[in-house]
């Protein structure tokens, strides 16, 4: 039910238009990788943190709320400094690009409504990891 609307995130993440963006990078579907081995140097975990309540739209029809939590993760080399503003920029630029290619967005393949945009929250610096949390609500029907 929710893999369809993964892979619509994975294909507007890998369109020809997203490279010149930065964004050239895996996405996986979220499953607490943070507790075990991170493989990549960067990259977004699809995540769908809620549950669906079904309602009956019609005698034919179901339809949920799903939320869906974009991970968008870089990993972030520490000197005694801190972090470099530098890589902290780049860390949103690329975090910005992938919310501007998604909110808006009506998956082709019907897995769902078109994607609003309702949240941005940043993960303050996840063991060598910086992490920003994109959150997006669309409808599923049934």
């Amino acid at each position: 039910m929710l893999y369809p609307i993964f892979t619509a995130f994975k294909d507007r993440l890998n369109t020809p238009e997203a490279p010149a963006q930065g964004i050239d990078l895996p996405v996986e579907w979220y499953n607490v990788q943070y507790e075990g081995t991170m493989v990549n140097p960067q990259g977004f975990f699809v995540e769908f943190p809620e549950k669906m309540n079904f309602e009956n739209a019609s005698n034919q029809m179901r339809r949920s709320p799903v939320k869906i939590r974009l991970h968008y993760y870089s990993m972030v080399p520490q000197t005694q400094d801190g972090i470099a503003d530098a890589t902290t920029e780049e860390h949103e630029a690329i975090a910005k690009a992938a919310k501007d290619l998604l909110d808006g967005y009506t998956p082709a393949n019907g897995s769902c409504s078109r994607l609003t945009f309702v949240g941005w929250q940043h993960w303050h610096r996840w063991k060598g990891w910086m992490v920003t949390f994109i959150e997006f609500e669309a409808k599923k029907t049934l």
